[in-house]
Order: structure tokens, then sequence, then C-alpha cells
């Protein structure tokens, strides 16, 4: 692995890349695995990491998905009067940008605009508000749910989502072409931490409000996936796990779903290598 990221001289991308997935041959020998890299396969392929301990073997199939083009992080600080939007009891996501410079008058009609908008929104549903010049004086769009109990912001909205999420898929679709029989196969892509919620969505499906299942308690509609991900209901149940690993420091999150897994034991197994493991029905 040393020579292949001395290889990639010149490319910071790929030597990030590869340094990412140092990172998780790191993890497994710490975990008491034994790990080979680019290991060939019968096809004439190779596999990125193969990691053998005791009976358990996982076969490593990772991908990376390259920064140009990715919505980029938004540096703005978020005004006091935005902030308080998280006051709002309802547990979702929301993606929201605001003119800079703004005076205080125009950001607490905007937080009230965004407020009323917020109350009343579905998942998917956005709202712009224009100022009396015409220009548009802020966004915000519902990205998802949450587990929790009041809404949650993130500066910054992924007009690209669409692009981003189909490319996530055809890195997947890629990785599973590349399994092999005799041990777990692992599909794990990286990339920014931020695009880890469009990984999810991807692997997973859109957010969607559900009226055929009950909701939860105090909440008129239940929210769960659109059948478009990655993992359809009843799709090659050959990938039964994924996972996301950040590359944007060495002690970045990963993250790990589990289909159909608690059955085969692998949920202790995907704790002791991701930060964070979430078991899919």
């Amino acid at each position: 692995m040393a020579r292949r990221i001395e290889r990639a001289a010149g490319n910071p991308r790929l030597q990030a890349s590869l340094a990412s997935e140092a990172r998780l041959a790191r993890t497994l020998i710490k975990a008491g695995f034994d790990v080979g890299s680019e290991v060939p396969t019968p096809s004439g392929r190779a596999c990125d990491l193969v990691a053998r301990k005791g009976d358990v073997l996982l076969h490593f199939h990772v991908k990376s998905i390259e920064d140009q083009h990715l919505p980029a992080a938004h540096s703005m600080r978020m005004p006091r009067l935005i902030h308080a939007l998280e006051s709002i009891e309802r547990r979702l996501e929301v993606e929201i940008v605001w003119r800079s410079g703004l005076a205080t008058s125009s950001l607490r009609a905007l937080s009230a605009n965004f407020a009323d908008f917020l109350k009343r929104a579905s998942i998917g549903d956005e709202h712009s508000v224009l100022g009396r010049d015409g220009r548009v004086q802020g966004r915000c769009r519902v990205r998802c749910a949450h587990d929790g109990r009041f809404i949650r912001l993130h500066v910054g909205i992924a007009d690209d989502r669409a692009e981003i999420i189909e490319r996530m898929n055809r890195l997947m679709r890629k990785a599973r072409a590349q399994f092999l029989p005799g041990g777990e196969n692992i599909i794990v892509l990286m990339g920014a931490e931020r695009l880890e919620w469009l990984f999810a969505q991807a692997l997973l499906g859109t957010p969607v409000e559900r009226w055929d299942r009950l909701p939860r308690r105090g909440e008129r509609i239940a929210i769960g996936r659109a059948s478009d991900g990655f993992w359809k209901p009843g799709r090659d149940l050959a990938s039964r796990i994924a996972a996301w690993q950040s590359t944007d420091s060495p002690r970045a999150s990963s993250a790990a779903w589990i289909r159909d897994g608690g059955s085969h034991g692998w949920s202790a197994v995907c704790r002791t290598l991701f930060h964070r493991c979430s078991e899919v029905e």
C-alpha cells in the first residue's frame, strides 16, 4: 500500500483515497485480522482488501468519489436569527442558505418566513424568499427526517444531488460486479464527510412520507424510504454490508449499514471497524 501511495504522487485525490484505504487496513489489523491488499482474483481483477480472522473472511471493495463538481463545504457563519430555526419541534434535516450582508431586520423577516414554511413542510419541499429588489434572500430544502425532536440545519444546498447519487450508484454497481465467493463482501465508498447523507440515500432510497405505515406516536405521517435505492427491497441480497468512509482527515468518521445482518452475526464485527452501524430491515 505504501508503494501504491508513492506511485500516486502528483494526484492528491488518489493519494487521499489510498490513505483512507490504508487507515481501514490498519483498523482491521488492530481488530486482529490478517490483511492483504490488491489480492488477485480468479477473474483477473484485484480485491482491494482481504481480511481474515479465524473463520471470518471479509472482502472489501473500496471505491472513491472524486471531489470535483461536488458541492463545496459552506463556510458562512450562521446568524443567531437563522440558528433559532432549530428550536422548531419537528424532526427534519434542512439545508439552508441566505444572502450575505443582510440587515438584522431582513434576517428577522427571513427567519420568520422560513419558520412558517418549516412548520408545515414535507420531505423534499423547498422554499425561496425574495427581497423587494427581486433577488433571492434565502433558500431552504427539507432533506430528510432524523430521530431527534427538533429541526437540524445544514448550511449549503446540494442542487446536483441527483447526479451525485447516480455516480455513487455506478460505483456500487462496479463494486458489486467484483464480489468474490467464500466470504462476506463489503462495499466501501470514500469521499468528503458532508456527502455521507447522499450515500445513505443512494444505498437505502429517497426519504419519503409513507401513508402505508403507522407513524410514530404523536406524529401524523410515517417516515420511510422509496424503493429507488441500491438496496431495493428483495433485490440482490448478496450485498449485505456497505460503508461510508470520510476522507476529510485521519480521524474522520465512518458509518456502516447492515442488511439482514443480525442473524449472521455481522453487527459485532462491523462495530469494531466503523464508528457507527445501522441495521436495515
